[in-house]
């Protein structure tokens, strides 16, 4: 018989059947499986996931497990009901929610102001108080790990654990690890970092939620904060200036959760009750680029300026040019001998969105490396062009690879990586243009199909007419 050993000794070690009935799946990955339970007493609702034991890390499963239960008690999170295990599988059940993720459900609103913005972030920033109380640090914080608790998108909740790190006695963490698009620059730079990284990635979130694209494309040369005049001359001041200090970059400077939570505009006291439609729609272009992994720049996008172009030409929004399949996610382990076993996240991501991608191949988590310089860099020295005509895309490529090569290895090091962006977005529009011509060399080619058959149906149309006139002419002779 095989011993089992427990890795949580308050563990239920009875099946899980004996309690839940297990329902629908909601989603699956690699390791796991997501479904719903109903409660054989209660009849409550809750999402039960299984989990493979054999591919997850015990440490690091633990440590997600423990975070969990320590902010279970607060309302801005998923709560962590129980932690069933034997010798095959993990199981958790939390609780369900089935609202959505946050910016998919913002681009479905019929009604969006900033008053109803700001009740959302107060739940948002309160779960952060709370976290940051515990010296706990998120370290991903995103739209898709803020799930609504309902479809009628009032109750907002916190989840996804699966990076998440206690401060250490040092008093801080170094590793770089989160999602690119909202990564503080100390934790993009690998310097010391705490609680206020998360704060940023809040800034990056407001930004989003009040106009629907990112603060910054440094793809696109924007990479400087801006409130451009169009979407942002009707939205609170007191909103602009807290999202400037959320974005500061040294992170002395950020306010605290606490502090955001005292904040005037997030208390509801100097919000503007105009509807934000534009905001909505610019956020339906925004999920839909976001999804496909093609962002472009938005601020064309929202102009609908060049769509057919810019959605295949950037390789999604990041602080760095992009490969088309960025790394999976590899977080430092205690026994270097156990890397080959998978991380399994507890989020329940993938039970609200569809598209959210399974944690043990996610797309949008990356963990740098420890060598990697800072990608915030002014690019507007290698975009320059020269005073003129406006160059095409092609042009523009040939004159940031010509006109501006420096000795600097730093720069030198930039601008390869963005001439290598550029040769990959290329590559995508020509396999887009060769799809094309595929498509018109098809529809040609059923053209001519189609022009064949009018003419042997003509031919023998003709022959019949033809046939018809020999026989009256005989007829005739008769």
């Amino acid at each position: 018989m095989t011993t089992v050993s427990y890795a949580f000794p308050d563990s239920k070690r009875n099946p899980i059947e004996d309690h839940y009935e297990l329902k629908e799946q909601l989603g699956d990955g690699q390791y796991s499986v997501v479904k719903v339970g109903v409660h054989k007493l209660t009849t409550e609702e809750v999402a039960i996931k299984i989990i493979h034991r054999s591919q997850t890390e015990s440490y690091e499963f633990c440590n997600e497990v423990e975070l969990m239960r320590q902010v279970s008690d607060h309302p801005g999170f998923i709560k962590l009901f129980d932690v069933y295990e034997d010798e095959k599988n993990f199981t958790l059940v939390m609780e369900l929610v089935r609202g959505g993720e946050l910016f998919d459900k913002i681009g479905q609103l019929s009604t969006y102001n900033e008053e109803r913005v700001a009740k959302l972030l107060h739940q948002i920033v309160s779960a952060l108080a709370y976290l940051h109380s515990k010296n706990i640090v998120h370290r991903d914080l995103k739209p898709e790990n803020l799930l609504f608790n309902d479809d009628n998108a009032t109750i907002i909740k916190l989840c996804d654990f699966g990076v998440a790190e206690k401060i250490p006695e040092r008093g801080y963490l170094t590793e770089i690890i989160g999602t690119e698009s909202y990564m503080a620059p100390e934790v993009e730079d690998g310097k010391p970092y705490g609680v206020s990284s998360d704060m940023y990635g809040l800034g990056v979130i407001m930004y989003i939620m009040l106009c629907g694209y990112p603060p910054f494309e440094p793809e696109n040369g924007i990479v400087d904060l801006e409130f451009p005049e169009e979407e942002w001359s009707t939205i609170s001041t007191t909103v602009k200036d807290l999202i400037t200090k959320l974005l500061e970059r040294d992170p002395n400077k950020r306010p605290t959760a606490q502090e955001v939570l005292n904040n005037p505009w997030i208390c509801g006291d100097t919000v503007q009750k105009e509807e934000l439609k534009d905001t909505v729609h610019t956020m339906k272009i925004y999920n839909h680029y976001r999804a496909s992994g093609n962002l472009g720049s938005m601020r064309e996008a929202k102009a609908n300026k060049k769509e057919a172009v810019w959605s295949i030409f950037a390789n999604g929004y990041s602080k760095k040019p992009k490969q088309q399949k960025p790394p999976k996610l590899k977080k430092k382990v205690q026994n270097p001998q156990k890397k080959q076993k998978k991380k399994e996240s507890i989020s329940i991501v993938n039970i609200i969105s569809p598209r959210a991608p399974d944690n043990n191949n996610n797309n949008n988590i990356k963990k740098l490396s420890e060598k990697s310089p800072s990608f915030r860099v002014p690019f507007s020295k290698i975009n320059e062009q020269p005073e003129g005509p406006k160059a095409s895309p092609i042009d523009e490529l040939q004159l940031s690879t010509i006109t501006h090569i420096s000795r600097d290895p730093q720069e030198l090091q930039i601008t390869v990586s963005l001439l290598e962006s550029k040769l990959v977005s290329l590559s995508n529009i020509n396999c887009a243009l060769e799809s094309q011509i595929d498509e018109i060399s098809g529809s040609f080619t059923k053209l001519k199909l189609e022009r064949d058959e009018i003419r042997r149906t003509l031919d023998e149309a003709l022959q019949e007419i033809e046939s018809y006139r020999q026989k009256n002419k005989k007829k005739d002779k008769k």
